[in-house]
């Protein structure tokens, strides 16, 4: 296995016993679904003693005179395709009490009330033996709903974002990492591993600082391959040496324009006594005020390696944030004369805990929810354009221009990740096919 990290630095516990696991969800599922079920039917009853063709929201709200809020959870927790969905959506308890008054003064009769009264107490027991509280609830019931996940995800994610960009204080509006593989010399007879380079493009668009003294640690790269693990310090080189000698090693990539916001003395390169490096962005100017854009690049050679052992077949490839972000792009380019590879495959992981996936197996690790998947963007460069920002692509033209690669011989892939849950890690894996 060949993995390549890339690590905006600030970590996956093992996963217990699947069958365990499985026990335990299976019981709660079980109970969930009698829950909903009940309610949905007690509730539905209360709606069929009402006078009137109660379909709509409105219809509730007016025959009931009720909020429109109120009457559009209840009509939606009757009526959704996912039970677990539905249950989500059932309004508190001071809500329920109005519902039930107001149903008992539009003529509803008391056995059912009292059925609507007996489910909302199954739902509270089920409420405190497998959550605790509503909140632990519906995040129990979004793992197992069926619909409505992905929004219910997204939503949890923005709400990590706003939560974490304001205790340590920074975020940016898109994070970039690319992973570019090409052979050494584009007229190479024989598709080659030990002939291959990787470029590793890295940066921020729109990188504020939330309070004026943060320092932030931007970032750190790591190779790891069958059998050893080497700094970045020691295998990469700048793609612009002369820009990286004018920032102190950090190896930022001009191109067309100078990256905005940035200069020599607020981007630093501290080496480690271990020989790995720390990129980091010093105390300035806080919000719009002192945004940055700018993005850095490195080549490693060989990229690819001769497959010995069967088990460890993989090319894996990890963007690993840390830095909040409204989106993190994670872009793939492999030029078409290199050794074959198989279809990339993305998996999404937290990196709490300790595990670090580019180290471990990937069974080893805590998988989240992936709302995104990898898409191919034919071949060239004009597929990868960001809307946010122009710079990133006549980045891309440049290094392509300095490393004598052809955009016209290169394969694209993107994933875009909303709100990515910091700290984690993206990896896309290829199986080595020589």
């Amino acid at each position: 296995m060949a993995s390549f990290l890339s690590e905006d630095m600030g970590s996956q516990t093992p996963v217990g016993s699947r069958a365990s696991a499985s026990e335990h969800e299976g019981g709660f599922e079980s109970v969930a679904a009698a829950v909903a079920t009940e309610l949905r039917a007690s509730l539905g009853k209360v709606l069929d003693c009402i006078p009137g063709n109660l379909s709509r929201p409105l219809d509730i709200a007016a025959a009931l005179s009720i909020d429109m809020n109120l009457a559009w959870k209840i009509c939606n927790l009757v009526g959704a395709a996912d039970p677990f969905a539905g249950l989500q959506m059932l309004p508190g308890d001071s809500a329920m009490k109005t519902f039930l008054k107001a149903a008992a003064a539009a003529g509803v009769e008391r056995g059912a009330l009292a059925g609507l009264e007996s489910a909302l107490s199954r739902y509270r027991r089920l409420t405190a033996d497998h959550a605790g509280s509503r909140l632990v609830l519906d995040s129990l019931l979004g793992h197992i709903a069926t619909s409505g996940a992905t929004r219910a995800e997204l939503t949890a994610r923005r709400n990590a974002f706003r939560a974490v960009s304001s205790l340590v204080g920074v975020q940016a509006e898109v994070q970039v990492v690319t992973y570019l593989f090409s052979p050494l010399a584009d007229a190479c007879p024989l598709p080659d591993p030990l002939s291959t380079q990787a470029s590793i493009i890295r940066g921020f668009i729109g990188l504020c600082r939330l309070r004026p003294d943060l320092s932030w640690i931007i970032g750190t790269g790591r190779r790891v391959n069958n059998t050893t693990a080497e700094s970045s310090a020691s295998t990469s080189r700048p793609i612009d040496p002369v820009a990286a000698a004018r920032y102190g090693g950090v190896p930022i990539l001009p191109g067309r324009r100078t990256p905005r916001g940035c200069n020599e003395q607020l981007i630093l390169r501290r080496v480690l006594s271990d020989g790995s490096v720390v990129d980091r962005v010093e105390p300035g100017p806080v919000g719009r005020q002192g945004e940055m854009t700018f993005f850095t690049g490195e080549t490693l050679s060989p990229a690819l390696l001769p497959v010995v052992d069967l088990h460890h077949s993989h090319l894996q490839l990890l963007a690993s944030p840390h830095t909040p972000s409204e989106s993190l792009v994670f872009d793939l380019l492999f030029h078409k004369h290199l050794p074959p590879l198989g279809p990339p495959e993305l998996s999404l992981f937290s990196s709490l805990g300790g595990v670090n996936a580019g180290n471990a197996d990937p069974r080893d690790c805590i998988s989240l929810a992936l709302c995104e998947s990898l898409e191919p963007r034919g071949i060239g460069l004009s597929g990868l354009r960001l809307e946010e920002s122009s710079d990133y692509l006549e980045t891309l033209e440049d290094v392509c221009t300095r490393l004598r690669i052809d955009p016209a011989k290169l394969e694209t892939w993107r994933v875009r990740i909303k709100f990515p849950p910091v700290p984690c890690s993206v990896m896309v894996q290829r199986r080595m096919l020589w």
